[in-house]
């Protein structure tokens, strides 16, 4: 017997029209719809997408200085609020659910302020999709933490690596990898990758990750990555570098392709706690 997916629904609220949009774009890739709302010069409320659908809204992106106003009421399953001053902006209400601690910008000005990548957005709303099941995730997403820069970004890479070869090991139709599968679900997609709809151009997708630019690209500063990582690492845990992050990091600054899911899935184990 065949069942119905509920529609997923994404809504953004924001008037910085480059910065909702951009954030709209984020979930291109996704299964599901978008609704994009925002007040015009006048004050007009507008609206891209259909809006029937603001009542399947499993995730809703609210940026706070358009908290003011009459909008729409919207019962997201996940409300997660976004400042472009970034998490300890007073402007965030007080019984503020989530929010993406660094600054959101459409231009960022300078590295880690930028809107949601679609890496980011596709955990964003796995983590949703997972409330609206009633299962609670193993983990929160990177962007919803408060904590340092460079290990957070080398974990959302792992992520990222990892969701691409899970795509890519159900078009080939293998998914009986246990490493690939034991680090979906401790990135909290349990059940949730097994939904993914097959992926036409996994062969690219596979590659673009592999290569050590996808990788450096995040960082902005491709001769100091390890530099950096080991200087957070120290002051988060006082030891020496786990030496799969460590492998990892030297493969990257030497442009080696990224090959190994294990090693990558090993790394994430090590620095996501």
């Amino acid at each position: 017997m065949s069942s119905t997916k509920p529609q997923t629904v994404v809504v953004v609220i924001d008037s910085d029209r480059d910065r909702g949009r951009s954030m709209i774009c984020a979930f291109a890739n996704c299964d599901c719809a978008t609704v994009y709302l925002w007040r015009d010069g006048r004050g007009q409320l507008q609206m891209e997408g259909q809006e029937d659908a603001l009542s399947h809204c499993v995730l809703l992106l609210w940026h706070v200085g358009d908290l003011a106003g009459t909008w729409p009421q919207i019962r997201a399953k996940l409300t997660v609020y976004y400042s472009g001053s970034g998490g300890n902006s007073d402007r965030f209400p007080t019984n503020t659910q989530e929010r993406i601690w660094r600054s959101v910008n459409a231009a960022a000005a300078t590295p880690g302020s930028s809107v949601l990548n679609p890496i980011e957005a596709q955990v964003l709303l796995s983590y949703a999709y997972n409330l609206t099941e009633g299962n609670q995730p193993a983990e929160k997403p990177i962007v919803l933490r408060q904590e340092s820069a460079y290990l957070p970004a080398l974990a959302l890479l792992c992520q990222g690596y990892l969701a691409t070869y899970a795509k890519a090991h159900m078009t080939e139709k293998d998914g009986n990898d246990s490493v690939m599968t034991a680090a979906l679900d401790e990135m909290g997609w349990t059940g949730v990758h097994t939904q993914l709809t097959e992926c036409p151009n996994w062969k690219q997708q596979r590659e673009t990750v592999r290569s050590a630019g996808w990788w450096l690209d995040v960082f902005g500063a491709k001769a100091a990555v390890s530099q950096l990582v080991q200087q957070e690492w120290q002051n988060r845990e006082n030891c020496a570098l786990p030496p799969a992050v460590v492998a990892l990091l030297e493969q990257i600054e030497a442009g080696v392709p990224i090959e190994s899911p294990q090693l990558v899935a090993d790394v994430f184990y090590a620095i996501h706690c």
